[in-house]
């Protein structure tokens, strides 16, 4: 089931929540080795008393007065057995180690539900996600009672009313763990019975916000939440697949980057490589952000995922082979870190900020291998300025207006930034005609990320 889920996660683009799954996985996993311990610490108790209670009896069949006919027995308080547990060389009390794993039980599937309000984060809500350290479960539940939400995911934010309303053994767990953390302890009770009893380790009664829990013993209860805890999320699995399928905002997630690489022989620092996009509309028409993941999946189905660190995205029209007509920039950063996120990128209003940078791709791509000097100057200056003239008629048609007070310095920015590439890269070039540019590599790529 886990593959098969990776794998849906994946092709639904919002894999980025296949973490969050494994978290909650090892975290109900963990709640489960809780629970097997402390009911196998009472069984172990239950023996050991058992077993001391064998002994007593046969000393108390061997104890005889002088007439024969009454038999007595004496049982102090250091006589009673000592239950303790050695765990690495530490000797801690078992009913310390019941207590403290009780209380581990109830946390860990209480943290299962927040792992959970993460999935739904990250496959749900996706490009709309809310930053991780804002979310846990009721956060999530109030999110999604929003009508932004609501409405595009009714069954998921059923699912959570469900839990928070109707499931008494959430209502318990949250309530005791809120209690455990921030108010007191709720203690236990422990009691090995002599004569006729019963054994019992039960966890005490409390009373929260207006309701009783009563007193529950502890292997049958702690038995029955982790079961709940299991069915609530095989339901929950259910419901996000229903509701994953329906892509509502995953629009500006893009899965093509291809990379762009050349290296000249003659002038090595001229060399550069550059990660782009190819976009079949204008620049205007892209969306003002989008989200990349660095993903991979190879023959045998196995995926990797990687952040992306990548700060800078160029916008290529396909229509016209390597020609970049815009550029996204990382709006965050990004550290050392176990998680992998979508990583956001704001479309820059700063191109083209290198007219250099396009009459390099255009001498290598349209002139191959030809001499510098094979191409009449007056062309190599018209593509100089190009760049800088298209600025300009999109400050005038759509980003500025004319009558803008700003508008003079925008026009004079950008033909003053071509004049100078003239001056400083065009006519050096130019007069080096005896250097050839060769292109020792070029390549791109296409992976989905």
């Amino acid at each position: 089931m886990e593959k098969t889920l990776e794998e849906f996660l994946y092709d639904n683009d919002v894999y980025d929540a296949w973490q969050f799954v494994a978290n909650t996985v090892k975290t109900i996993y963990t709640a489960k080795c809780c629970k097997d311990i402390v009911i196998a610490l009472k069984a172990r108790m239950a023996d050991t008393h058992e077993q001391w209670l064998a002994s007593l009896m046969d000393k108390f069949s061997e104890k005889t007065t002088t007439n024969g006919n009454v038999r007595s027995l004496s049982v102090k308080s250091d006589d009673m057995p000592v239950h303790q547990t050695n765990i690495e060389g530490i000797t801690l009390s078992t009913t310390f180690l019941m207590d403290m794993l009780t209380k581990d039980f109830f946390q860990y599937a209480r943290n299962a539900f927040d792992c959970m309000a993460q999935v739904v984060n990250a496959a749900c809500l996706a490009s709309k996600a809310e930053k991780l350290e804002k979310i846990d479960f009721g956060t999530m539940k109030n999110i999604l009672n929003k009508a932004t939400y609501s409405g595009a995911f009714p069954d998921m934010q059923a699912w959570f009313d469900l839990m928070a309303n109707d499931s008494e053994e959430f209502k318990y767990i949250d309530a005791f763990c809120n209690r455990t953390k921030h108010i007191c302890d709720v203690y236990q009770k422990v009691s090995m019975s002599i004569w006729g009893g019963e054994n019992q380790a039960t966890i005490n009664p409390f009373y929260r916000k207006s309701h009783q829990h009563e007193k529950k013993d502890i292997a049958v209860y702690l038995e029955s939440v982790y079961s709940f805890v299991e069915i609530a999320f095989e339901q929950f699995i259910d419901v996000l697949k229903t509701e994953v399928v329906k892509h509502t905002f995953i629009g500006t997630r893009y899965h093509n980057l291809k990379v762009y690489q050349q290296k000249l022989k003659d002038s090595p620092q001229n060399s550069f490589s550059a990660v782009y996009l190819d976009s079949t509309v204008s620049v205007t028409a892209m969306p003002d952000t989008i989200q990349i993941l660095l993903l991979n999946k190879d023959s045998h189905g196995e995926i990797t995922c990687r952040d992306c660190t990548i700060d800078t995205i160029y916008i290529n029209d396909a229509s016209k082979g390597h020609e970049f007509i815009g550029k996204y920039v990382a709006t965050e950063g990004r550290g050392a870190d176990t998680l992998v996120r979508y990583r956001t990128q704001k479309k820059s209003n700063q191109f083209p900020v290198n007219c250099l940078y396009s009459f390099r791709q255009w001498l290598i791509l349209r002139i191959k291998k030809s001499f510098i000097t094979q191409i009449p100057l007056w062309r190599l200056l018209r593509l100089a300025m190009m760049p800088s003239f298209r600025f300009v008629q999109e400050c005038r048609s759509k980003s500025f207006s004319r009558s803008m007070p700003k508008y003079p310095l925008y026009v004079i920015g950008a033909l003053s930034h071509g004049l100078r590439v003239i001056v400083h890269q065009i006519f050096p070039l130019y007069l080096c005609s005896v250097r050839k540019c060769r292109k020792v590599d070029s390549h791109s790529f296409t992976s989905k990320t």
